[in-house]
């Protein structure tokens, strides 16, 4: 009774863990490819909270384009996946989503998709 209960205890732990690893590692907050005090309104934003992110491109103030959907980074790489088709993004057969990765890396205040700057606002 007593190693079914440690059994147990360990196991509950495990979960907690690899549910604690998979929250981390996330973006909090809003970035745009615009540098400065003069983005409001223009240029690609994208928000991301926890696993979801909002994409917009604005221009004189006004969204072009939006979409949403969840991401996830993985080995040097941000994966967006939409229900919405969006520019670049490829369709996988299997989810019904529409899927883009990018080369990603993560500064102070910024990240870089491929070669493009996002500045965090």
């Amino acid at each position: 009774m007593k190693f079914l209960r440690m059994t147990a205890l360990l196991l509950s732990l495990a979960v907690l863990c690899a549910a604690l690893a998979a929250c981390g590692g996330g973006l909090n907050g809003t970035y745009s490819n615009i540098e400065g005090e003069l983005e409001e309104g223009l240029g690609d934003i994208y928000e991301f909270s926890g696993s979801r992110f909002t994409y917009r491109k604005c221009a004189l103030g006004e969204d072009i384009s939006s979409f949403s959907g969840n991401y996830s980074i993985k080995d040097g790489q941000l994966t967006i996946r939409s229900s919405e088709a969006f520019i670049g993004g490829v369709l996988d057969m299997q989810s019904g989503k529409y899927i883009r990765t990018f080369t990603f890396e993560e500064g102070d205040g910024f990240i870089k998709l491929n070669d493009t700057v996002f500045y965090k606002k």
